[in-house]
């Protein structure tokens, strides 16, 4: 089981810009209904590590861990926190673009089940701070982030 990421935007991504050892970012031609029943964007991509899924970033199962740096007695890998930041950064130029910006993140076999959504800014979520949750649908205020 894995953790799968994706990227809902309003204006289509440049996914050549955006490959990386650390994030691969792919167009989902086909996404399942299930996934798109929690988007509203219609140009969806998927994002990976160069594991081909997103177990390497930076997701927490709890909510209540906030956005908050990493933390000595949590060590996180190189990996884990370069692949977050890129993904950071493309949702601020994606933002600071005008676009309507969703993250979804979420088991491999949870499509269906419940997910929660939050409205971000990330004016106010450095990159070394940002994170995504289990199960949880992030839209970036693209107004409060440009």
């Amino acid at each position: 089981m894995c953790y799968m990421v994706y990227i809902a935007s309003s204006k289509p991504i440049k996914v050549d810009e955006w490959q990386d050892d650390y994030m691969r970012v792919k167009p989902v031609e086909s996404p399942d209904k299930e996934v798109m029943a929690y988007l509203s964007c219609e140009n969806v991509y998927s994002v990976s590590s160069k594991m081909g899924c997103g177990c390497e970033f930076r997701i927490a199962m709890a909510r209540d861990m906030g956005f908050t740096e990493p933390q000595d007695w949590y060590p996180e890998s190189e990996a884990s926190l370069t692949g977050t930041a890129l993904i950071y950064r493309l949702l601020q130029v994606m933002a600071g673009e005008g676009a309507r910006v969703e993250l979804l993140s979420l088991w491999s076999d949870y499509a269906g089940g419940p997910v929660r959504s939050e409205e971000i800014d990330l004016q106010t979520i450095g990159e070394k701070s940002f994170r995504m949750f289990e199960n949880r649908k992030l839209t970036v205020n693209s107004k409060m982030s440009a």
